[in-house]
């Protein structure tokens, strides 16, 4: 399944390093400059002023391939690009051009950043480093779905 899993007296480590490097030769992404982030901010936003260009058979088949192997290591081990997976997700039933564009923005964010695990510590190895044992941030963004003004 191309996850990489060390483990040791105090931590297990999970990664998909060359899951990711198959899936960019694939997906002919190799070589492109990778991207800081994985999602622009405003991709949701549509003006209404013409029609969104959708992709041909081929076209949407490799978008489908990109966002199933995106979901999939969103559900593995990098939970950064879940979000992204998902809402890239939303256009699986009729992919555009810009649905496209948006994948290959998330491949080239995963391409610049492989090195990127998922690090899981024993409750005995956070008591000694005296970290805490789970940090979360939520966001929710109401206003930013100007359709519905349902949570984003």
């Amino acid at each position: 399944l191309g996850v990489n899993v060390e483990q040791d007296e105090k931590s297990i480590t999970m990664s998909m390093p060359l899951y990711i490097a198959t899936c960019l030769e694939r997906f002919d992404l190799l070589g492109i400059s990778t991207k800081k982030s994985p999602m622009m901010i405003d991709l949701d936003k549509h003006d209404g002023s013409d029609e969104p260009e959708l992709l041909d058979r081929e076209g949407s088949s490799n978008f489908r391939s990109m966002v199933g192997a995106l979901l999939f290591i969103s559900n593995t081990c990098r939970p950064d690009v879940a979000f992204a997976s998902s809402f890239l997700a939303r256009s699986m039933a009729s992919p555009t051009s810009s649905a496209l564009d948006a994948a290959k923005r998330v491949w080239l964010y995963l391409a610049g950043s492989t090195n990127q695990c998922l690090l899981y510590r024993s409750s005995k190895a956070c008591k000694e480093e005296t970290l805490p044992h789970l940090v979360a941030y939520v966001d929710s963004d109401w206003a930013a779905d100007l359709e519905r003004r349902r949570s984003t």
